[in-house]
């Protein structure tokens, strides 16, 4: 169920080992069964130990429920992010270059096995849906994220906010209702008659092919940008509080007792931590999800990528932090200042504390922004400038 790859994904969800997921039922009744022979004395170490070998288990049990559930989840919100990134964009394309429904339909028969191939091959994520290597029709195969047309890059930002996951375009009236006057063409940025041959080549690591590759990269940004820590917690969290609520409450408790999280968990407006999870992930007053509370709980849940699930300190914590490096620092360069003015002397010390020279006109063979006044020169930006490169902006 790995989905943690190198371009921009921030969660995935790491498969645990056989040790982590098993029950280990019959260790408990044994250890029961050996303690339950100590003498009478013992009585109250041996409930304690067992009260806490049974919780260990039940833990372990909710663990493993939850990561089953998790999976179940990501095989369609694989499918959801493969809709809104390649699919749904590849159809909208069709609809407003004139394509009829049968031209739709082929596109979103034949294109799925390029896209799908592509990010089995740069990502190593499999998809729920097998692509069909040796497809050799071209229908669908648009390099559509250079079209050049507003309301279509419109109708892809809408395609791709959170609440609009998964959606048919059709559906979508930011999707509709425009033309796209100049068609890209049907060769998906690498030469090639099959999927197999397209996906190949998407990995050539060659001189050569580094121009293509570099097209190819906004098109897996836009993928997996929806496996963001924002995109994906919240929506897992509505899925398994929905199908495993006993699970998520068993994770909570195990979580309150775990002594690396316990001071994590508090806030400075909590008297105590509540009892359901529900009240500890979303805020009562404004029932917004907390962020930062859901990669503790997750994390502790592992189901987090590695460099997700050491607890971060809260973003309090980390302000005062900031504030305090900053401090630190300001007071580092007043202290090298007054080294600076003791080594210069008096009448040198002077010296920068004079104000600085008015901005003189522009020098023959200099831009503004080489000479530093950032302003536009006389009769506009030259051609074939823009204003940052021209030095104005």
């Amino acid at each position: 169920v790995g989905v943690g790859v190198g371009v921009g994904v921030g969660v995935g969800v790491a498969a645990p080992s056989e040790s982590e997921l098993s029950i280990p039922i019959q260790d408990v009744e044994s250890a029961t069964a050996g303690a339950s022979k100590k003498g009478e004395g013992d009585d109250a170490a041996v409930t304690a130990e067992n009260v806490e070998l049974q919780r260990q288990a039940r833990l372990k049990r909710a663990r493993r429920h939850v990561h089953e559930y998790t999976e179940y989840f990501l095989d369609e919100y694989k499918l959801k992010a493969f809709k809104a990134a390649f699919m749904e964009p590849v159809k909208v394309y069709e609809r407003c270059t004139g394509g009829d429904d049968c031209r739709i339909g082929n596109a979103e028969v034949h294109a799925c096995n390029v896209y799908a191939a592509v990010i089995l091959s740069t990502l190593g994520m499999q998809l729920p849906l097998q692509p069909f290597l040796d497809d050799d029709s071209n229908h669908g195969r648009h390099p559509f994220l250079e079209v050049e047309c507003k309301e279509y890059h419109k109708a892809l930002k809408e395609l791709a906010k959170p609440e609009n996951l998964g959606r048919d375009s059709v559906g979508m009236k930011e999707c509709k209702g425009f033309t796209i006057e100049r068609a890209v063409g049907s060769t998906f940025i690498f030469n090639g008659a099959t999927p197999r041959i397209i996906s190949n080549a998407a990995i050539d690591p060659s001189e050569a092919n580094r121009e293509n590759r570099e097209r190819l990269g906004p098109y897996l940004e836009r993928f997996t940008s929806f496996f963001t820590p924002e995109f994906v917690l919240e929506k897992l969290f509505n899925v398994l509080t929905q199908d495993r609520p006993d699970c998520m409450q068993e994770l909570y408790d195990g979580m309150r007792s775990a002594p690396a999280y316990a001071g994590l968990m508090d806030a400075e407006d909590e008297a105590e931590l509540p009892d359901d999870y529900r009240y500890w992930l979303y805020d009562e007053e404004t029932w917004q999800f907390d962020l930062h509370r859901a990669i503790l709980f997750f994390g502790f849940a592992g189901l987090l990528r590695g460099d997700l699930r050491k607890p971060q300190p809260r973003i309090e914590v980390r302000v005062a932090s900031l504030e305090h490096a900053a401090a630190a620092e300001t007071t580092r360069l007043d202290a090298l200042e007054a080294t600076l003015r003791q080594l210069l002397g008096p009448e040198r010390a002077a010296m920068l504390d004079r104000p600085k020279p008015a901005i003189r006109p522009i020098p023959p063979g200099h831009t503004s922004y080489s000479w530093g006044d950032g302003s536009v020169p006389k009769g506009g930006i030259p051609k074939g400038h823009t204003a940052y490169s021209w030095g104005c902006a």
